[in-house]
C-alpha cells in the first residue's frame, strides 16, 4: 500500500513596504547614536555611567508627567522628581551618611567599593511617596485617583529600576572580590582597581542584561514584520503577534546562553557563581530576561493605551522617548538584579 506524501507547510515571508525603509532607516541612525553615547560611558562606568543614566530617568520621568494630556502645578513635578531621585540614590545616599554603621565613603569610592551588592529601597520613602500624592488629590482638583496611581507607580518602577541599572554595573565589584561567594572564580581585591577588570570583566554582567532585552526586542520586531500571522494581544498592543514573541523568545535565549557558557569556558563568567558548574543559572537567566522584557513592553503598552497615545515621547526619532526604549531594559534590570541577589543570599550555586 502506498503512503501518502506528507507536505510541509509553506513558509511566507510578508512583505514590507518603503513607508517601513525609511522607518527603519531612521531607526538604526537613531540606534547607532545611542550605542555611541551609551556603550562607552557603561564601559567606563563610575561618574560617566551615574550621569548618562540619571539624566535619562528624569527625561523618563518628564515623559511620565506628560504622558496623561494634563497640566498639572509646580508641585506636582516637584514632588515626583525628589521622590524618584530618593529611589535612585537611597543606597548612596545611606553609605555616604553612614547610616548603615559601615565607615562613610565618598561617592566616587562607592562605585568601586564593596556596599552597591544588594538593590535597595526605603519603605519610609514609598510611604511618604503615596502620601504625598494623596495629600496633592484630597486639595487639587486637578490631580485625581488615576494620578495618584500613575505616579506612585512610575516613580517606584523608574527609580527601582535605574537603581538596579546601577547594581547591574557595579555590583562586580563586590561579587568578584568576596571570597564567601565562591572561591574558584573570585580574586584578590585589589583586582578591582586593573583596567581589565574596571573596564570589561565589571562591565559583563550589564551588557549581558541589557544587551539581552535590546536584542529581543530587535528580533521580535523583525520576527513579526518577516512572519507575524496572529495578533499577540490587540487591546494592549496591536502590532505585536505571536510569531515575533516566540522568535524573539527563541532566539534571544540561545544568544545570551552562548554568551554566557562561552564566557564561562573561557574563565570570563558574567558573574562568579555564573560559572560551568553553575549552567542552568546561565540557561535560566537567557530564558528569564526576554519574557520579563516583554512583559515590560506590554505593561508600558498597555497604560499608553489607557491614556491613548502612541509614544511617551519623541525624543528618539522612530524610537518614541526614553520610556519607549527602556520599558524592557527597566523589567529584566530588576528582576535579574532580584534572582541575582537570592541566588547570592540564599547560597544557590555550588
Amino acid at each position: 500500500m502506498a503512503m501518502k506524501k506528507v507536505e510541509m507547510p509553506e513558509i511566507q515571508i510578508n512583505q514590507v513596504d518603503e513607508k517601513f525603509k525609511v522607518s527603519l532607516r531612521s531607526r538604526l541612525l537613531v540606534a547607532a547614536l545611542l550605542i555611541a553615547v551609551v556603550v562607552p560611558c557603561a564601559i567606563l562606568g563610575g561618574w560617566p555611567f551615574f550621569i548618562v543614566f540619571s539624566l535619562m530617568a528624569f527625561v523618563a520621568i518628564w515623559e511620565v508627567s506628560a504622558s496623561t494630556g494634563k497640566k498639572y502645578g509646580w508641585w506636582v513635578y516637584v514632588i515626583t522628581y525628589i521622590v524618584t531621585a530618593a529611589y535612585i540614590y537611597w543606597p548612596m545616599a545611606k553609605e555616604c551618611m553612614g547610616l548603615t554603621g559601615a565607615p562613610t565613603v565618598t561617592l566616587s569610592e562607592f562605585f568601586t567599593s564593596e556596599y552597591f551588592n544588594t538593590i535597595q529601597i526605603s519603605t519610609l520613602g514609598v510611604a511618604v511617596s503615596i502620601f504625598s500624592y494623596f495629600a496633592v488629590a484630597i486639595f487639587d482638583k486637578n490631580f485625581g485617583w488615576d494620578d495618584v496611581a500613575h505616579f506612585a507607580t512610575f516613580t517606584l518602577l523608574v527609580g527601582l529600576g535605574v537603581q538596579s541599572i546601577f547594581f547591574l554595573r557595579y555590583s562586580p565589584f563586590f561579587f568578584f572580590t568576596d571570597h564567601g561567594i565562591c572561591t574558584s572564580t573570585c580574586t584578590d581585591p585589589s583586582v578591582a582597581g586593573t583596567p581589565l577588570f574596571k573596564y570589561l570583566t565589571s562591565f559583563l554582567f550589564t551588557l549581558f542584561v541589557i544587551f539581552g532585552a535590546c536584542i529581543n526586542d530587535t528580533y521580535a520586531y523583525f520576527g513579526g514584520i518577516f512572519f507575524g500571522k496572529h495578533k499577540l494581544n490587540e487591546r494592549v498592543s496591536p502590532k505585536k503577534t505571536w510569531e515575533g514573541f516566540a522568535i524573539g523568545l527563541i532566539l534571544t535565549a540561545i544568544t545570551l546562553s552562548a554568551i554566557g557558557l562561552i564566557l564561562a569556558a573561557c574563565n570570563y563568567p558574567i558573574l562568579p557563581f555564573l560559572n560551568l558548574k553553575n549552567w542552568y543559572w546561565i540557561v535560566a537567566l537567557s530564558i528569564i530576561i526576554p519574557l520579563v522584557g516583554d512583559l515590560g513592553d506590554l505593561s508600558l503598552s498597555l497604560i499608553k493605551r489607557h491614556y491613548g497615545i502612541k509614544d511617551y515621547g519623541n525624543i528618539l526619532r522612530g524610537h518614541g522617548g526614553i520610556l519607549d526604549r527602556a520599558d524592557s531594559i527597566i523589567f529584566d534590570a530588576i528582576i535579574v538584579a532580584v534572582i541575582v541577589s537570592c541566588i547570592v543570599g540564599f547560597k544557590l550555586y555550588i
